[in-house]
């Protein structure tokens, strides 16, 4: 039975997981389309920004720095995830809910890491160095931005 490959990778604020943000996402619910997309983006902005500054830490969401490469590359250095740059690069906000997001084929494995076995039967042995996610920091920076923002619009 073959395996399905797992691809991009993907992250959606939802304001009821943080018990801090349940009065204001009660109050968003009377935002409208324009209203609510300019939040939507701007709250995008800041986790793709966050995002990236993870790229340039070589740490995770959670501040654990990734598992360095096990043999350096062949052109040298020994940055991870940026080989190429094609993963950073292909990061971006998303356009139909709060989040980012990323459709590059390897985003899965370096997210969750891959233990499989490729096609001769070797085992891969591709550690996760989760780069999507949300920080306590980008949870005080989301909820101000709401705040703030909820304060423009004389909600």
């Amino acid at each position: 039975m073959a395996e399905t490959p797992r691809t991009g990778v993907s992250l959606d604020v939802m304001l009821e997981d943080d018990p801090g943000l349940a009065a204001v996402q009660k109050r968003l619910r009377g935002l409208a389309g324009a209203e609510l997309e300019e939040l939507s983006s701007a709250i995008g902005e800041v986790l793709l920004s966050s995002t990236l500054e993870r790229f340039r830490q070589q740490r995770g969401p959670d501040g654990k720095p990734w598992k360095k490469l096990k043999k350096p590359r062949p052109g040298g250095g020994s940055t991870i995830l940026v080989d190429k740059n094609q993963l950073r690069n292909s990061l971006h906000v998303a356009q139909s809910m709060i989040g980012i997001g990323t459709d590059a084929p390897h985003a899965a494995t370096h997210q969750y890491g891959d233990f499989r076995r490729d096609k001769l039967g070797r085992k891969r042995n591709i550690p996760a160095r989760p780069y999507v996610g949300i920080t306590p920091d980008d949870v005080d920076e989301i909820n101000a931005l709401v705040t703030d923002y909820l304060g423009t619009v004389g909600t």
